[in-house]
């Protein structure tokens, strides 16, 4: 399913997966309440979603589809890098998070990626969860980055991501 308060992005991305195998765009939405409502009725795996919308933003609707269908993966699909929005969407139960300006190829890795329970996060996206920024040290002592929250490992896996390796030059590295 595709959620997106611009109808010309959801013919767009659709136009791009139409020639994929093993995807189809069975649903679409413009926003968060009637992407709710559709899932009522039609089987999803994968939502993209956007963030920004009316009636129901993108944060507001995936911590809803989480909740209530804790098998469908939310990829967040937006124009918004700011790690606060994206730790916001991690915590509604995102399962990834990719910009806007991806090409096709990173779009299906992303889909093919959360499909098997991994998380996934476009480059720029993997830079802004590790660069330290104003707010990680404004916070309180108890609350923690979301840095500190990843082991050395994952840290090391989101470092080869932002330095543009695939998933499989990561696995051989």
């Amino acid at each position: 399913m595709i959620v997106d308060d611009h109808q010309i992005i959801i013919d767009g991305i659709k136009s791009l997966l139409q020639e994929v195998k093993n995807i189809a765009v069975v649903a679409e939405a413009n926003n968060g309440r009637d992407a709710i409502a559709i899932l009522e009725k039609v089987p999803v795996d994968v939502i993209l979603m956007d963030i920004e919308m009316p009636i129901l933003n993108g944060c507001q609707a995936t911590a809803i589809v989480t909740t209530r269908y804790p098998q469908i993966k939310v990829i967040a699909l937006t124009t918004y890098d700011e790690k606060s929005i994206v730790k916001k969407m991690l915590n509604a139960g995102a399962s990834g998070y990719v910009l806007k300006n991806i090409n096709k190829e990173i779009l299906v890795e992303a889909i093919h990626t959360v499909i098997k329970g991994e998380t996934y996060f476009s480059s720029e996206i993997s830079i802004a969860l590790v660069t330290p920024s104003a707010e990680d040290f404004n916070a309180p002592a108890k609350q923690s980055s979301s840095v500190s929250l990843l082991s050395s490992r994952e840290i090391e896996i989101l470092k080869h991501l932002a330095n543009g390796a695939s998933n499989a030059e990561i696995a051989k590295k």
